[in-house]
């Protein structure tokens, strides 16, 4: 399946009062994503924190939740009119712009820092 086939295949299953207008559709995108995230943040937590043991379970729980997380990318750019190519392609130019040398440096991340 290709990131456009997945996109329409997520909004095929996007609930009616999701896709209702942009503002629903937005608001689903935005809450979801953190929701999925903050889910995804919980199971780390618990492994680096609260003794958890990463095991193939605990693996194949973050898997199914960074799929969630990706459900609600593709359906938050659906809503935006753009592929999820886009997102990744402006993402990429963004970190070529701030990583010039291709790799992470501690020098451009402060100064970034400082900027904001």
């Amino acid at each position: 399946m290709t990131l456009d086939e997945y996109r329409d295949f997520v909004v095929g299953l996007a609930s009616p009062n999701s896709t209702a207008s942009f503002e629903a559709g937005l608001t689903t995108g935005g809450l979801g994503l953190a929701g999925e995230a903050g889910e995804v943040a919980d199971v780390i937590k618990k492994v680096v924190f609260h003794g958890m043991d990463y095991t193939d379970e605990v693996k194949d729980r973050l898997i199914k939740e960074l799929g969630d997380v990706m459900w609600y990318v593709a359906f938050t750019a659906s809503v935006l009119g753009c592929t999820i190519d886009e997102i990744i392609d402006a993402n990429v130019e963004k970190l070529q712009d701030r990583y010039k040398s291709g790799k992470f440096s501690k020098a451009e991340f402060m100064k970034k820092e400082q900027a904001k």
